[in-house]
């Protein structure tokens, strides 16, 4: 998505993200809704996420598209996984085309 950033520029590529390629990254976490245990180092949490004036985030269909199977999603999945003493998130925030 950012061919003028240098690919080992992990920092500049998840700014471009953040603030040019879509990624929503101003959410918090308003709710954990599941946590499954799926090794013993990861971890998948299914949250609510909240926007900056503290209503619930919804990604609702792309691009115009409509039907009985489109509706507004509220959940979202995020994997964990230990190393040492730290966890990390190994998915990217949420993407809105």
């Amino acid at each position: 998505m950012n061919p003028n950033l240098p690919p080992d520029d992990l920092e500049a590529l998840f700014q471009a993200y953040c603030t040019i390629n879509g990624g929503v990254c101003s959410l918090t976490i308003r709710n954990i809704v599941q946590r499954e245990q799926l090794s013993g180092d990861t971890v998948r949490f299914t949250l609510e996420l909240e926007k900056p004036d503290s209503s619930l985030f919804q990604f609702g269909p792309c691009c115009g598209e409509e039907g009985d199977f489109y509706w507004p999603m509220a959940q979202f999945e995020f994997t964990l996984q230990r190393d040492n003493e730290r966890y990390h998130v190994l998915d990217l925030p949420i993407y809105v085309p």
